[in-house]
């Protein structure tokens, strides 16, 4: 029983190899090999009495074993067959099988049997092993398998039978279609796909790695993905990686790597271990996306942001600055907006649309540069006629590449070493009044459309303070002369005031001097009359000077008592004349609870 069973293993092992190869592209001397290794096994049951006619005893050990093996005779007469190839069938105990042919089997398909039965002549004939494809037409569904067939010899060296190994490679050809099209999706797949060893070593990247890094496949298999390692990413990123898939665990991140042409480039991965049977990591697959334009999309709209808090502060600084600091204030947002656009001079020019020409009125640059202002006098518009166009129509100029620009304005930048240009006009009440222009020396630097648009922001705050700056020139050029007019006024006032109260002295005088002789009651009537009303007279010239005392700011008010029933007297003296005159009675009734002084 223990050769049995020593036979059995290595009858289980040569088995196991079968199933593990492809028996279709088996090399002769390895068919060879297992034809001997089968010979030697049915040998050595005959040697043993371990196997009679009816095949009993090798059904008793066959049976039991792993794997669609079956052992026919010289009739094509099945004589032991494993409790797998019975259950093709769908049959649970191997009795059945004994004793019948392939066409008591497949009476479904004569022609197939046919089929089964000439391949089993054949191996009979040639006594050649052979390796070939078969199809088996069962009651309930259809098998394609490939079948491995060796013929086998009794003691005495004559043929008995054949013995013969199946495969069903249904399945497998259905692995096969389901790998054939995961490949062409991780060949037409946009994601970068690699797959390395335990070690880190590139075994496999998809054309999408070609693409997005510049390496050919041959040039990346047998490399670390090291070659792609940037100076962005941190050290610390990547040991926090590798310590995350050695240990068996998905890493998900983004980092930057490197092109072959020295580029940078953003990813999205997801890293995966892969693992045996057994659980050991043999592979690693990582999974990345390019979200380079996804990362400058967002560095772009932070970057614009910050141009937009940058152009909100400038004008809240404007809103409250005095007119003396107006001209510090523009250049040092002229200096703020420059740098944030990486320029290394900027200027402010006007123009002059009666001359055609325009001039320089501000100027920044960096420590690096000389000042232009001192020697730079005026343009005619003749010399920058492109740029003239675009004002005119309230469109920025700009000048990506200098040493592909062919015109002639551009001649002079490119002589002070000018990489890129651009010039913003400002307006004010839709007329063009200037430019603002921004020089690209050390940096090339390519302005999009965002960034235009809040330059254009910039030269309309540039424009609201200088109309700001003219407004108030303006006010303090009326406030001065309405100062002069105001002190021309006093001093005609004065001047007045002088003339009239010389002759209504004499008047006030005379008729006082008039009440001190003997007039008759009439005639005292009318001179205190008179008197009253040149002291009335003077009273009001007193406070015309007083406004201009208001308005010098120098009048002083005195709190005395005033007699009212007097006042209200003279009032009256002053008009009773003209009143008697037109025949009207002019009657004073004063309350007796009215007050005398207040």
């Amino acid at each position: 029983m223990k050769e049995d069973l020593d036979i059995f293993s290595r009858l289980k092992k040569l088995m196991a190899d079968m199933e593990t190869s492809e028996v279709a592209d088996l090399p002769e001397n390895k068919l060879e090999k297992i034809t001997i290794e089968l010979k030697k096994l049915i040998n050595e049951f005959d040697s043993e009495k371990q196997v009679n006619k009816t095949g009993s005893d090798i059904l008793k050990h066959i049976v039991n074993q792993e794997g669609l093996l079956w052992v026919k005779d010289l009739e094509g007469r099945y004589i032991a067959v494993t409790k797998f190839y019975a259950n093709l069938y769908g049959i649970d105990h191997t009795e059945f099988f004994i004793g019948k042919t392939d066409a008591e089997l497949y009476s479904v398909d004569n022609a197939n049997t046919d089929i089964l039965r000439s391949h089993d002549n054949q191996l009979l004939e040639t006594q050649t092993p052979i390796s070939i494809n078969e199809k088996l037409v069962l009651p309930q569904h259809i098998i394609n398998d490939q079948a491995y067939k060796a013929a086998y010899y009794d003691v005495n060296g004559h043929h008995a039978g054949t013995v013969g190994y199946l495969r069903d490679v249904s399945k497998i050809n259905q692995l096969e279609l389901q790998n054939r099209k995961l490949t062409k999706a991780i060949e037409q797949s946009t994601a970068t796909i690699v797959i390395t060893d335990i070690k880190g070593i590139i075994e496999y990247v998809n054309p999408q790695f070609t693409k997005s890094t510049g390496y050919t496949y041959d040039e990346a298999i047998g490399m670390n993905p090291k070659i792609l390692k940037s100076d962005v990413s941190s050290p610390e990123s990547y040991k926090v990686l590798w310590e995350t898939i050695s240990s068996g665990k998905e890493w998900r991140g983004e980092f930057c790597n490197r092109k072959k042409n020295g580029e940078n480039y953003w990813e999205s991965a997801v890293i995966s271990p892969v693992f045996d049977k057994d659980g050991s990591i043999i592979n690693y697959i990582a999974v990345k996306d390019d979200i380079t334009k996804i990362k400058q999309n967002e560095t772009e709209l932070i970057r614009m942001s910050n141009l937009q808090d940058l152009l909100t502060s400038i004008s809240i600084e404007n809103i409250n600055i005095n007119q003396e600091q107006i001209q510090e204030n523009i250049i040092e947002s002229l200096a703020k907006i420059a740098c944030f656009v990486e320029a290394d001079r900027a200027l402010i020019f006007k123009y002059d649309w009666e001359h055609e020409k325009c001039f320089p009125e501000y100027e920044w640059h960096n420590d690096d540069f000389d000042d232009l202002l001192p020697g730079f006098t005026e343009i005619l518009f003749s010399e920058i006629t492109p740029w003239i166009e675009n004002h005119k129509q309230n469109h920025i100029f700009h000048i990506p590449y200098l040493a592909e620009y062919d015109g002639n304005d551009g001649n002079e930048l490119r002589a002070k070493g000018v990489k890129a240009m651009i010039s913003v006009p400002f307006f004010v009440n839709n007329n063009c009044l200037g430019f603002i222009s921004f020089d690209n020396v050390k940096k090339q630097h390519l302005y999009t459309q965002k960034e235009m648009s809040l330059l254009e922001v910039f030269g309309q705050i540039y424009a609201n303070l200088l109309q700001r700056s003219d407004l108030e020139k303006n006010l303090k050029l009326e406030i001065e002369n309405v100062k002069k007019a105001n002190q021309a006024k006093s001093e005609f006032l004065a001047n007045m005031s002088h003339e009239l109260r010389t002759p209504l002295n004499g008047v006030i005088g005379f008729s006082e001097l008039l009440l001190n002789t003997e007039v008759n009651k009439v005639q005292l009537q009318y001179t205190n009359a008179i008197n009253t009303s040149a002291k009335s007279l003077l009273n009001i010239i007193n406070e015309i000077l007083d406004f201009s005392k208001i308005e010098a700011g120098k009048l002083e008010l005195e709190i005395e008592k005033n007699d009212v029933i007097q006042m209200i007297e003279n009032c009256i003296d002053i008009v009773k004349y003209s009143a008697e005159k037109k025949g009207i009675a002019l009657l004073l009734n004063i309350s007796d609870h009215l007050p005398r002084f207040a």
